[in-house]
């Protein structure tokens, strides 16, 4: 990093700050004692910040010649741009937009950025089929312009000190005090321990605490906060928020499809109760039984004909929950653990209809190193070597399974 004069070590310049995640690192930056320049559209916006150690000047951030004239004698550049909405036609603000920025410090002097994208940035085959032809698709022109910021980073600013953070969706929710999972260089799949969304507090802190840490420089990050069951609102006072939308999504009849984590959270909150199973961890590939209701709900039922009744879908829980009044389960393990059921327009699947293989036993070998008394009387690798060998058949089990279930909902619209 550059050599600083003592008087402007702690001076930071933050873009984005009038945005929700940009005011928590307006706050906390302040609350640690930095002296922070904001440089925004719409300076009203930050009147009610009282701290003089905060300057906030309008400027336009894609005029690099006046973002270079207001971060001079900073020592680094935290940004938490984002673009508003979502867009049918292509989008190039990340790209734009990071291209003044690093015009600007480069004249500036400074040689430390942070900024933020988000978590599937980068489009990959290997993403989980819900990731990949549900959500993706809704958000792909931000997520393309945002690897693209990425890429002009990596290969065009190797001068900078620049480090990029993939958070998964951001939340409003108060600061969880835990650490916050790091995947460095990689993209990390979220499972039913690790959650899809984390308070734009922790990340705000995160990008404070990395400031002065040359652990990640040049190099892009997934974080995540950590795990939790659907009972222990205590301990992740976010799940409450978590079922709360829940609920107001079934009263305006919205179409949910939940998985693992998602059936145990919906079960809470339409009167059943979650709790550690009876009987102990399922794992691997496991048999179903249809109940009698499943025949006329026609999603599970049509699977089970296309592949002669032996559809594969990986099980990875010990948790489980007592049925909600007014459910229909629709399909049992022979471990005796609810599989499916449906309530409304919601449709709980306990199983990971999204999960493969690979990210299977990226799974097995984290709980392994966490959790290994779980494990007990249980063979692991003869689970991973069924696993393996049944991948083809598993992938057209849950191509079967996000085809209808999407196609039903789509008839119902």
């Amino acid at each position: 990093m550059a050599t600083v004069t003592e008087d402007i070590k702690d001076k930071i310049v933050i873009l984005g700050a009038t945005g929700p995640s940009g005011l928590q690192l307006v706050q906390q930056a302040l609350a640690q004692g930095y002296q922070a320049t904001a440089l925004v559209r719409n300076p009203k916006k930050l009147e009610h910040i009282e701290n003089k150690n905060l300057q906030v000047i309008q400027c336009d951030i894609m005029n690099p010649m006046k973002l270079a004239k207001h971060m001079t004698n900073h020592t680094a550049v935290l940004s938490a741009l984002g673009y508003p909405g979502l867009s049918i036609w292509p989008i190039t603000f990340y790209e734009d937009s990071i291209k003044s920025i690093v015009l600007a410090m480069r004249n500036a002097n400074i040689k430390r950025f942070i900024g933020i994208t988000s978590t599937y940035s980068k489009y990959q085959s290997i993403y989980p089929f819900m990731i990949r032809y549900l959500i993706r698709p809704i958000i792909s022109r931000t997520l393309d312009s945002m690897f693209n910021m990425e890429q002009y980073l990596e290969k065009e600013c190797q001068d900078l000190e620049y480090t990029i953070i993939r958070p998964p969706g951001l939340t409003n929710n108060s600061i969880i005090e835990q650490e916050v999972k790091v995947c460095e260089n990689d993209y990390y799949f979220p499972d039913q321990s690790t959650v899809i969304s984390i308070p734009r507090a922790n990340v705000a802190r995160f990008m404070l605490d990395i400031l002065k840490d040359n652990k990640y420089i040049r190099q892009v990050i997934v974080i995540l906060d950590g795990p939790q069951s659907a009972y222990e609102d205590d301990i992740y006072p976010y799940l409450k928020w978590e079922k709360s939308f829940l609920a107001a999504q079934l009263t305006l009849n919205t179409p949910i499809l939940g998985i693992c984590l998602g059936v145990q959270l919906l079960a809470n909150v339409i009167g059943g109760h979650s709790h550690l199973g009876k009987y102990g961890y399922e794992l691997g590939y496991v048999q179903y039984e249809l109940t009698a209701e499943e025949k006329y709900d026609l999603i599970l039922s049509k699977v089970f004909e296309k592949q002669q009744n032996r559809p594969l879908f990986i099980m990875h829980h010990r948790d489980s929950f007592d049925l909600p009044p007014n459910a229909t389960i629709l399909a049992y393990t022979t471990n005796n653990y609810i599989a499916a059921f449906r309530f409304g327009s919601a449709y709980r699947a306990q199983f990971h209809s999204e999960a493969t293989f690979s990210e299977f036993n990226e799974w097995i070998q984290q709980t392994r190193t966490d959790e290994l008394e779980l494990y007990e009387n249980i063979n692991i690798d003869k689970i991973l070597y069924q696993a393996e060998a049944c991948e083809i058949q598993a992938e057209e089990s849950r191509r079967l399974f996000f085809d209808i279930w999407w196609n039903s909902i789509q008839k119902k619209e």
